[in-house]
């Protein structure tokens, strides 16, 4: 199933929650928390939680895809015919992500796998703020933009490699400024251009950033196999069209891979008109697969077949909730929509959580199992 699938805007209208609206109550966080204790909660993240770092999305008005022609950074035919093109747009993309850093939403969703109640992170993201929360298992369906990939031998290395390889990078990681001029007229729609950007929450100063001034060579697949792994890696793309075929050639002046120094390098994402990698969403069903609770997070849950994964854990008499500001194409048969930022939610799911890990001592034994019995009755577990 290709990327293209993609389910009609229209079919299910998104509703957002009034600016001026209540907050998520304690009770709506209660009766989640009362969920999320009893563990094996898989967690499903998509663009809104990286928003909320300030990374632009796919679809706000100020989006970075806003900006450029999403046909000619982001399709696999237009990559293999102005890979230098691409590259360029992704050099752009670096720059916005400097300085990104994880929000208090990443931070909750890696303290609720530390305490051992979520499983693990099945996300759509490609800018790998999961991983650089302290996220251990981490499944990146749609790959990782901050790497890139060998089409012809699956080696992988870091786009920054990759931005010095073309001289676009001095030696301090630093933009060479004469490599951006011609993005614009090679990228602009022809129509008008949204400028601005995302809100960015603020994070502990100890996040790691997205791009460590690291001078990694490029990894051979064998590599790449044993961290994948790890319970620390994350899961990323393979160039499944070209396995057992003969790989493109390398057009002049595109990055080649040091690797096996034949193959054209690839921001390891996937585009449009590709396939998402087999084994990496056989890894994110199987992680489904043991889940009870489906934690949806900032995913308007459009594009298959990623969204199908909730769904199937809801039709198996899993439980669904939905973290999100604006509604989702879940939000109606979700047990719980959590209409809020998940960087404002997700800290408090965490807290009520821990209060009721907590050992309770005399009275206060009666009252919690009342509560827990109450909030059972409300969202049974």
């Amino acid at each position: 199933v290709s990327l293209e699938q993609e389910a009609s805007p229209a079919a299910s209208p998104e509703q957002e929650a009034p600016a001026d609206g209540p907050k998520v109550s304690d009770a709506e966080i209660e009766a989640v928390a009362e969920l999320i204790v009893g563990g094996r909660v898989v967690a499903f993240t998509g663009a809104g939680v990286s928003a909320e770092s300030g990374v632009p999305t796919y679809r706000d008005p100020g989006g970075l895809w806003r900006k450029y022609d999403m046909k000619k950074v982001s399709e696999i035919k237009s990559f293999l015919r102005e890979p230098i093109a691409c590259w360029r747009f992704e050099l752009e993309l670096y720059r916005l992500l400097q300085g990104v850093r994880p929000n208090a939403g990443h931070h909750a969703l890696a303290e609720l796998e530390a305490q051992g109640l979520l499983l693990g992170v099945v996300t759509q993201n490609v800018e790998g703020l999961h991983t650089a929360a302290g996220s251990r298992n981490v499944i990146e369906l749609h790959g990782n933009e901050t790497k890139a990939l060998c089409i012809r031998c699956s080696a992988r290395c870091s786009a920054e490699e990759v931005f010095r390889m073309l001289g676009w990078l001095d030696g301090e990681n630093k933009i060479i400024e004469d490599a951006l001029p011609d993005v614009s007229s090679i990228l602009r729609k022809e129509a008008g251009i949204c400028s601005g950007s995302s809100s960015s929450s603020p994070s502990p100063p100890s996040s790691p950033l997205l791009f460590p001034a690291a001078r990694s060579r490029c990894t051979s697949p064998s590599a790449s196999s044993a961290r994948s792994s790890s319970s620390s890696s994350s899961s990323s793309t393979s160039p499944e069209p070209w396995r057992g075929k003969k790989a493109p050639p390398v057009p002049r002046g595109a990055p080649t891979c040091p690797s096996c120094g034949l193959g054209l390098l690839k921001p390891d994402a996937i585009y449009f008109g590709e396939k998402l990698d087999s084994p990496t969403l056989r890894s994110a069903e199987r992680l489904f697969a043991k889940g009870r609770v489906a934690l949806v997070v900032g995913s308007t849950c459009r594009v298959a077949p990623a969204s199908i994964l909730p769904v199937a854990l809801r039709k198996r008499g899993g439980r669904l909730i939905d973290v999100n500001p604006v509604g989702s194409r879940l939000s109606k048969i979700a047990d719980s929509w959590l209409r809020g930022p998940s960087a404002d939610v997700l800290p408090r799911l965490v807290k009520a959580v821990a209060a009721r890990r907590a050992p309770v001592h005399g009275s206060d034994a009666a009252t919690a199992g009342m509560s827990g019995a109450t909030a059972g009755k409300q969202l049974p577990a």
